[in-house]
């Protein structure tokens, strides 16, 4: 069984990042003032070419923090035989800082792709993920068609009236998430034994 995984925003705490990053003691960005997943729609003087300075930053990546909850999560599936593969939407150009810090968070992994939202779907439609955990709402709404899609709860993505995708807000939903891929894994392999 395959279970895709986004790296920021699900893995990292983005929120926080970006928060760090754009703060210059004049201007504090709150998390609720990130609404929309190109924050430079959501906070007026922050500017395209600000976040593309950031994002195409190893410094930005390298000491993010991650999400303890969903580390947890991939870390048991993994330990469970589950096939983790991991999508992200970082640059090219950044996979050692990605990989250093994938390393250093000890998160287990199976595959590693670098793919912007765009190509995700046919990326996962390819690779047969039967489960995908995304936070840009966009990318959920399209995988929600092919597989199974958790969405971790942001700021940023609280407008659909989707019922297709199950959020992500609790301990509690992360473990619904890996009781799902368990249980239906299990059956995968029930089938395969007949």
């Amino acid at each position: 069984m395959r279970v895709g995984f986004d790296i920021d925003g699900v893995l990292a705490d983005i929120i926080t990042a970006i928060k760090s990053y754009f703060f210059n003691g004049y201007y504090k960005i709150e998390t609720e003032d990130i609404k929309t997943y190109k924050i430079q729609e959501s906070i007026p003087w922050i500017s395209k070419e600000m976040t593309d300075d950031a994002f195409n930053n190893p410094k930005f990546y390298a000491y993010m923090k991650i999400n303890k909850q969903a580390v947890d999560i991939i870390n048991s599936l993994f330990d469970n035989g589950i096939v983790i593969e991991i999508c992200t939407a970082r640059p090219f150009d950044l996979w050692e800082t990605t990989l250093n810090w994938l390393k250093r968070k000890n998160i287990n992994y199976t595959r590693i792709a670098f793919i912007e939202p765009k190509d995700r779907f046919d990326y996962v439609k390819q690779r047969g993920m039967r489960f995908f955990v995304e936070d840009n709402l966009e990318t959920a709404l399209q995988l929600q068609d092919i597989c199974k899609t958790f969405l971790v709860d942001a700021p940023y993505n609280q407008y659909s009236y989707s019922s297709n995708f199950t959020r992500i807000k609790t301990k509690k939903d992360w473990e619904m998430l890996k009781e799902s891929v368990l249980l239906l894994d299990k059956k995968e392999q029930k089938k395969e034994i007949k």
